[in-house]
Parts: structure tokens; C-alpha cells; sequence
């Protein structure tokens, strides 16, 4: 093994990779960098691993973290081609190879499936100071794939060109009339941002072009008409959807404050507690809307369009290679054998194809034998395509993320005359919510004005393209568009829904998405009551901390500007830990940390949360379950006569808490001392304590 690693052999590095390197080592040793595909992000975290062993670390390990086993051997490959390394010292694990930090494996290119399970222990097997690269990092914000921040390391690096998830996204919005809410966090305040490090370089389509990074492209987007039979499906559908939606928004315990996307995945949840009213509504919506989305896909402009594109592209070049992106496996399948009729050198790569047949075919796209790849979701990250000449999204999502991924994989620099200038065709049924991605994505600031051609198309009845105006809708403005000091409390907010969502409750709480709760909540709960008339979501803006709400008005969405919060948000631990910050496990905690410094770090005794009903004019302690909810047992029905009289004594304490204090207690929690615990304004407050606990009997589902 070489002494000093040499990973750069021949390659000298753009001006923003030195740039971007400085700004990580300054920045602490970690950090996370967000710069378009193709622009060289690999070769960048080479570039930061080098710098590291020679400097700072000489004994170093790296482990890094792909989403696939394609990307898994490309980083192989570049660490062996570009270094003075042999290859025993870079090892694989996932994708069928198990190999494992040793003396001589000084490097571990991981698929995240693998290191989501087996790094962390690995890692803490090694005393050597570890650098963890994750690349496409946002896939790793997955609640199950973000067991890899458990891994020991002491620098970290984070690669993506979409880093922030959007992961409720809005293409399910009713009349696709307005831009439903999406869930989202600044990225700082995420696992990502804060495992990771925030975003300390950002390099955009634009400025890659401008820098000569990336070739010239062109985006051309075709507007397609429905067929009249196709047209009345969708607004038959369109109807049966909007009339669910309200039914499920306004319902007791309904999704209120939810809509698009968001409103689909909490039908989904409460679709799958079958039995109740609520849970068959819940489970027709998720159909319909899937129905309308199905019924999108198989357009029949939308396949007539692709095959013009394909016959257009080939007539005028011959050896092109063409990528296809869909959504839909099914309707992807079918495009493939509609195009192999056809007499097209065409393959096809997909998740649920076995895994030998997909490596054949990105081989055989790779070498020239096809010069056609159908694609589902999967090539939008992970896969390097050098010589892709023309791209096709014949259907997709409303994700920002996926769009600006789509366009990475036909845009790489080519040397001297063989950078060649790319071609983007985006297929979107018009009048549809296939407009969504428009109302949230401007193609313009992304990629530049100038390089975006928008057409409406009628394919079928065999006419050309004709050019229109720009896109078929435009984001709303942002917040450094708008300006504040003209706006009174409650008025309609023009700019786009941006921000951190939080929630607040009736007593007064705000928490974020990690369900931690803001121990200054400082008076969001008073100036939501005046504006909404109640608790709710909300979110604040990342620059100018302006409060916004969204509240239906008719068949549309308005947002609500509520005020500027006074400071940030500062948190307490989890709910799960609430116990040891403020009860008397805190200070056995603080207590045994003088003995044990590895105190801290061990596990948070675990608290159980429980709902304050009211019942037969009664209040019942109450509690989730499958069958929909149990309520604890009083003394005059529990079979342990200490429990019930525990259930007894709670709420008497509850309703003493109340009036004492002039609040309304919903929620209550029980750590592991017997604890019972209200959280209002965010302050945790001990109300009672059990003698052994609560016991509950079923009842019928809840609707």
C-alpha cells in the first residue's frame, strides 16, 4: 500500500472543485455539496480524500455510500483508474460482495441497503479516523436508510444534486388548478443537513454551462391534447376526487390541513385500518387517484408523440441514443414492445426485471447494440450514460427532485468537438395535473431562459408542433420577492408556499417533523387562533421567517401571512427523551454520567404517548391500536384494581391541571419512572405519577 495516496493522477481539477474543497475544509470537515449531475461531484470528493490523508488523517478510512450496485462499481473504478492504489485496498459490500474494513481495505464502496445494516458496526470495530462520502444523498433521508449516520466517522461529505427531499409531492391535486402544499424542511434543519453538514456550495445548469462544465442542451416541452373519450374519463374521475377529498378534509379527525400528495399518503395509511366508514372512503381515493394517473400514462397522444420524437431523432441521427423516462412500469413495458414491433434496437431496465437482464441491458445500451433504453424511475439516479444524446420523460412525476435528475443523465462534457449539444423532450397532458411541475419548477431560472422551448402538439391528427408563450403555469413568487411591511396579519400572502412546516396544538406546543418540541414556542398558537381559528400546520420562511398557513377557499388554496417569528425555534429532545431533560431520570442521568461518561449516548427510556377523550360526557385515557383504539379501564371495570385506580387518579389530576392553569389537556405522556407528563407551551410539566400503570380494553374501530 502506497504511504501517500495519490486519487488524482492526470486530472486537473475545475476552478469550483478547488473552490468547493476549500470551502469543505473550511467549513469544519464536513459539509454537503449540491451541484448538478455531470459537473464532476466524484471527482471532488477524490479530490477532499487526498487532501485529508496527507494532511490530516494518513492512517484515513473511507466508506462510501451509493444507492445502487451500478453506482457502486463506478466509484470502483474511478478510485482504481485515476490512483496509485492497487485494488485490494478498495473493497465492495452489497450487490453480492461482503468485503469489510481491514488492515489492507482501506476503502468500502457501499450500496446504502448494505450499509444501512452492517456499516455502523463495522465502523466501530476500527479506531482509525473515517471520512463517510454519500452520494444522491438525499435517498439516504429515508427513515430506513438513515440508520447509516449511526456509522462512527469523523468527517463527512455529502454529494447530491437535489439534496432537500420532496417526498409528498402534489401531482395528485384535484383540478390541477393551484399548487397543493408539500411537506418540506430546510435543509439544515433535516437528518441530512445535520448529519451531513448544510449546503456550502451550490452549482446550478446554468452556471455549469456558463463555466464550460456541461455542453450546451436544450429543454423542449410539448403540451398534448386528451382525446374526447379520454378527456370525459378525466374530468368524470376529476369530479368522484375533489368530492372524496372534501369528505375526508372535513370528517371528525379528518386531514384538514392536507391536500396533493400529502392528503394521498394519509389516505393510504388510514385506508389500510379496514372496517371503519372512513377507511373505505380513504381507500377509494387512493383508487381514483391512481385510476387518474393510470389513465394519464395511457394517452394516446402521449405514446404517437414518442414515436414521432424517436423517428425524427434517428431520421436526422442515425447513431443517436436515446433515453426514455416513465413513471409507470406497465406502461413502460408496453412502449418497449410497441417500439421492438416497430423494428427498434431497443432495451428495457426496470426494478422488477432480474438483475442479470438489467446489467445486459444498460451493457448492450452502453456499446452501441441498442441504441434505445426504456427506463423507470431507477436510471434517474445511479447510472452514467456518456453518450446519450436525446432524452424523452414521456411521463413523470411533479418532483422537482426527479426533473433536475432527469436532465443530469443526458448531459455529460464530451472532449474538444465531441461535446455534443443535448436534447430534453417533456411530455405533459395539457389542462391536466401534469402541469403541476410547472407551478413549482421554473425551467428558466434552472437551466436558463434561452435554452427552454415550449409547443403545444396534437401528435394523432398528425400536425407539426406549433411554438407557445412560455410555460403553461409559473411558480408563484418568492419570498424575496415579496414585501412584508405591506402585509396586516391574516392577509392573503402572494408568494410561493415555502418553508419548514411545524405543527402547533390546542396547548400551545409547536414541534417539527423529528416530533421534538420547541421550548419557545412564543405565540404561534395565539396568532393561528386569530387567523385560522384554531391550532394547526404551519410553516416559516427560510430568509425573512415570515408565518404562513394555507386554508382552502372554494375549489382553491389561499395562504395566510401570520407574522414574522420573533427568534428561531430551539428545541428540546425528542419526545422520547423528554423524560430525562425534565423528570427525575434527568438527574439519575446527569448523576451516573460522573461514573460513566457513556451515559449520555445510551438509550432514551422509552415514553408512551396517550389521547385525553371525552366520552359520555366523561374524560377516557385513550390509546392507538390496530383494531382502532383502546381506552383505559377505570376502577369500577379493571381487573387490577390498582391500574384502574391509576386511570381514576390521572384524570382527576388532568382536570385539576386545567382549571389551576386555564388550558385544555389533549395529549399525555408516560416515561418509564411512572411519570405522567403534559407538555404546554412547550414546557414538560409532572402532573401525576402511577402506582403501576394503566390497563385498557379494546373497543370497536374509531371512525
Amino acid at each position: 500500500m502506497p504511504e501517500r495516496w495519490e486519487l488524482l493522477q492526470g486530472i486537473t481539477l475545475h476552478p469550483w472543485q478547488q473552490e468547493c474543497r476549500d470551502k469543505w475544509f473550511g467549513a469544519g470537515l464536513k459539509g454537503t455539496v449540491k451541484v448538478v449531475t455531470g459537473a464532476g461531484k466524484t471527482l471532488l470528493a477524490l479530490a477532499i480524500a487526498e487532501r485529508l490523508q496527507h494532511t490530516t488523517a494518513p492512517d484515513l478510512l473511507i466508506a462510501v455510500v451509493v444507492p445502487t450496485v451500478v453506482l457502486m462499481d463506478q466509484w470502483r473504478e474511478v478510485f482504481l483508474s485515476r490512483s496509485n492504489l492497487p485494488s485490494s485496498m478498495v473493497g465492495r459490500m452489497g450487490g453480492g460482495f461482503q468485503d469489510s474494513f481491514t488492515s489492507e481495505v482501506r476503502i468500502l464502496i457501499c450500496v446504502l441497503n448494505s450499509a444501512s445494516l452492517k456499516l455502523p458496526a463495522m465502523a466501530a470495530l476500527h479506531g482509525c479516523p473515517l471520512l463517510l462520502v454519500v452520494d444522491e444523498a438525499h435517498r439516504a433521508g429515508a427513515a430506513a436508510m438513515s440508520r447509516v449516520f449511526d456509522t462512527k466517522r469523523s468527517f463527512s461529505l455529502g454529494l447530491s444534486a437535489t439534496p432537500e427531499r420532496d417526498d409528498f409531492l402534489s401531482d395528485e391535486e384535484d383540478e390541477g388548478k393551484e399548487d397543493a402544499p408539500e411537506v418540506a424542511l430546510d435543509f439544515d434543519e433535516t437528518r441530512l443537513g445535520q448529519q451531513l453538514g448544510p449546503i456550502i456550495f451550490e452549482l446550478t445548469y446554468a452556471e455549469a454551462i456558463g463555466r464550460g462544465i456541461l455542453p450546451p442542451f436544450e429543454i423542449r416541452h410539448y403540451g398534448l391534447p386528451l382525446q374526447p373519450e379520454e378527456a370525459a374519463g378525466y374530468e368524470r374521475l376529476s369530479r368522484e376526487i375533489t368530492e372524496l377529498r372534501k369528505h375526508l378534509q372535513n370528517s371528525p379527525g379528518g386531514a384538514r390541513s392536507l391536500d396533493g400528495g400529502a392528503l394521498v399518503g394519509w389516505a393510504r395509511r388510514l385506508a389500510r385500518r379496514a372496517g371503519s366508514p372512513m377507511s373505505t372512503k380513504a381507500a377509494l381515493y387512493v383508487a381514483l387517484t391512481g385510476q387518474r394517473k393510470q389513465l394519464l400514462y395511457r394517452a394516446k397522444a402521449r405514446f404517437e408523440a414518442v414515436m414521432s420524437l424517436i423517428r425524427m431523432t434517428l431520421e436526422h441521427q442515425p447513431e443517436a441514443r436515446i433515453l426514455l423516462f416513465h413513471e409507470s412500469i406497465l406502461e413502460a413495458m408496453e412502449l418497449f414492445r410497441l417500439l421492438r414491433r416497430e423494428g427498434f434496437k431497443v432495451v428495457a431496465e426496470h426494478s422488477q426485471l432480474a438483475d442479470s437482464l438489467r446489467d445486459k441491458s444498460i451493457r448492450l445500451f452502453r456499446n452501441g447494440m441498442a441504441n434505445i433504453l426504456v427506463s423507470v424511475k431507477s436510471l434517474i439516479e445511479g447510472f452514467d450514460v456518456p453518450a446519450a444524446d436525446v432524452g424523452i420523460v414521456v411521463a413523470s412525476s411533479s418532483s422537482k427532485r426527479q426533473r433536475i435528475q432527469t436532465l443530469g443523465r443526458i448531459l455529460r462534457k464530451g472532449q474538444g468537438a465531441s461535446a455534443k449539444s443535448s436534447i430534453l423532450h417533456i411530455l405533459y397532458m395539457g389542462g391536466t395535473t401534469d402541469e403541476q411541475i410547472y407551478s413549482k419548477l421554473d425551467f428558466s431560472e434552472m437551466a436558463g431562459a434561452a435554452r427552454n422551448f415550449y409547443f403545444r402538439w396534437e401528435p394523432i391528427e398528425g400536425k407539426l408542433p406549433s411554438a407557445q408563450e412560455g410555460p403553461p403555469r409559473k411558480p408563484l413568487p418568492g419570498e424575496d420577492q415579496i414585501d412584508l411591511s405591506k402585509l396586516a396579519v391574516g392577509d392573503a400572502y402572494a408568494g410561493s408556499f415555502d418553508g419548514t412546516e411545524y405543527t402547533c396544538d390546542t396547548a400551545g406546543n409547536v414541534r417539527d417533523s423529528n416530533n421534538r418540541y420547541a421550548s419557545n414556542p412564543q405565540n404561534v398558537h395565539q396568532v393561528l387562533k386569530q387567523v385560522i381559528g384554531s391550532a394547526g400546520r404551519f410553516r416559516i420562511t427560510p430568509l425573512k421567517k415570515a408565518i404562513l398557513v394555507r386554508r382552502p377557499q372554494g375549489t382553491e388554496w389561499v395562504t395566510l401571512y401570520c407574522g414574522i417569528l420573533a427568534q428561531p425555534f430551539e428545541w428540546l429532545p425528542p419526545s422520547s427523551a423528554l423524560a430525562m431533560c425534565h423528570a427525575s431520570a434527568f438527574v439519575q442521568r446527569e448523576m451516573l454520567s460522573d461514573s460513566d461518561p457513556d451515559a449520555q449516548n445510551k438509550k432514551a427510556p422509552r415514553v408512551q404517548t396517550f389521547n385525553i377523550k371525552t366520552k359520555q360526557g366523561s374524560y377516557v385515557i385513550a390509546r392507538k391500536s390496530v383494531s382502532g383504539e383502546d381506552f383505559a379501564r377505570g376502577r369500577d371495570r379493571a381487573f387490577d384494581p390498582e391500574k384502574g385506580s391509576d386511570a381514576d387518579a390521572t384524570i382527576q389530576a388532568i382536570r385539576e391541571y386545567e382549571l389551576a392553569h386555564h388550558v385544555q389537556i389533549r395529549k399525555i405522556q408516560l416515561n418509564e419512572l411512572n411519570e405522567v407528563i403534559f407538555v404546554h407551551a412547550g414546557t414538560p410539566h409532572i402532573i401525576t405519577k402511577l402506582t403501576v400503570g394503566f390497563e385498557f380494553r379494546q373497543t370497536t374501530p374509531q371512525a
